[in-house]
């Protein structure tokens, strides 16, 4: 969606990166998912490695995140997973070079330095995800670190500055957690088909027009119920458990306040 409506976002901008980087990070998870089981070392190998990429490419495409992390939270083993990320994020390269032509929805400008200092966000992130972990294991369900949550993390834990969400714990929560119920009821009266996954996107759409936030991985959480095997009736509040901890992650480290100078 924001490769679309906004042709002068970063992502847009950046055509090869936005097939590069999370194709090459869902190489990575995969490879992950193939020799561990998912435990803190699998998740902080995945992570780790994802942000690295991140910076070696100097990408702002941080949905790799959640690309790299998915074969590992779904126990995915599959090669056609990396390959239907590339063509997914090819065909989305080719619809953004459409809306080159028109004029960018804001200021064309550079991105903010995609990896910033360790120090600024290392410690937060780390907190995050050792909590994160926790909850997993005591609820017994991945989706509690729900792949999406990673985007939304490294958001607002390593750039609060542009994050759009960043003083606006409630309607994140709101967002991510109607996604996930939109998402769910529409898998279990539609099925996975075409028609749930358009509805899907265009409630969330209306949703976050609604709450008028910029929040492009709500799109993400409403398909996840669509795109996977199986989902439990407790999606929902496994959502808002994880963002929650994100929200008091963000609170406790300072990151939901306006950012220091050269953050």
């Amino acid at each position: 969606s924001v490769v679309v409506a906004d042709p002068g976002s970063p992502w847009a901008r950046s055509p090869l990166l936005l097939v590069l980087t999370p194709t090459l990070a869902a190489v990575l998870g995969l490879l992950v998912s193939r020799h561990l089981a998912y435990g803190p070392v699998g998740v902080v190998i995945v992570v780790a490695a994802t942000v690295l990429l991140l910076r070696i490419l100097h990408s702002p495409v941080a949905p790799a995140l959640s690309a790299g992390y998915l074969p590992l939270a779904l126990a995915i083993r599959d090669w056609s997973y990396p390959l239907a990320i590339l063509i997914a994020t090819t065909a989305l390269a080719l619809l953004g070079s459409l809306g080159r032509g028109r004029p960018p929805a804001r200021a064309a400008g550079p991105p903010a330095a995609v990896v910033p200092r360790v120090g600024l966000w290392l410690p937060p992130l780390a907190l995050f995800l050792a909590g994160g972990l926790l909850l997993v294991r005591l609820v017994g369900s991945p989706l509690v670190l729900y792949p999406p949550l990673l985007v939304i993390a490294w958001e607002t834990l390593a750039h609060p500055g542009p994050c759009p969400w960043r003083r606006r714990p409630a309607s994140l929560l709101a967002a991510t957690g109607a996604a996930a119920l939109v998402g769910l009821l529409l898998a279990r009266i539609l099925g996975q088909g075409p028609l749930a996954v358009a509805l899907a996107a265009l409630l969330t759409a209306l949703l976050l027009w609604r709450l008028r936030l910029h929040c492009p991985p709500a799109f993400a959480v409403a398909l996840l119920p669509l795109v996977l095997p199986r989902t439990a009736p407790t999606f929902p509040l496994e959502v808002l458990l994880g963002g929650g901890w994100l929200v008091v992650v963000a609170g406790l480290t300072g990151r939901h306040r306006s950012p220091s100078a050269g953050e």
